[in-house]
């Protein structure tokens, strides 16, 4: 990925990369109580090529797969996964059809927020009071339907 950066004119971005890319991985799960929101189903795009070896030519074919539009699913799905290796609570509200950059906009992914900071609101591991607690670790949260 670096080496490909470089060639694409990204000389700092392949720096960066260098230097966080032995970060990833689902064994880097925080250890600290995680509440993961993120849109799902939305086509997002997956790779893109280039005729040859230049990026000078616009691209020759793009795929697409499901994620928030930003994000593809397998990496959103880290953030779950999560509640598997750690002992303190994760919960998850996946909200259908929402891109990565609708979450932070709409009203009703606000309002659920406030009303799970102010210990109204259930989430979908049975927690409230503005606690989290750890959902069973075989089980994957459902989704929230907006």
């Amino acid at each position: 990925v670096g080496e490909l950066l470089r060639q694409a004119g990204a000389s700092h971005s392949a720096q960066v990369w260098e230097e966080v890319r032995h970060l990833s991985g689902d064994s880097l799960a925080p250890n600290v109580s995680v509440l993961c929101l993120f849109g799902t189903d939305v086509p997002t795009l997956e790779s893109v090529e280039w005729p040859g070896d230049s990026f000078d030519d616009p691209p020759s074919n793009a795929t697409f797969a499901t994620g928030d539009g930003t994000v593809l699913s397998a990496s959103l799905e880290a953030c779950p996964r999560w509640g598997l290796l750690q002992k303190q609570p994760v919960s998850v509200m996946r909200y259908k059809n929402i891109s990565h950059s609708e979450l932070v906009s709409q009203p009703a992914v606000f309002g659920e927020v406030l009303k799970l900071l102010g210990g109204q609101l259930e989430t979908q591991d049975g927690s409230s009071n503005g606690r989290m607690r750890r959902r069973r670790r075989a089980s994957p949260a459902p989704d929230v339907e907006a």
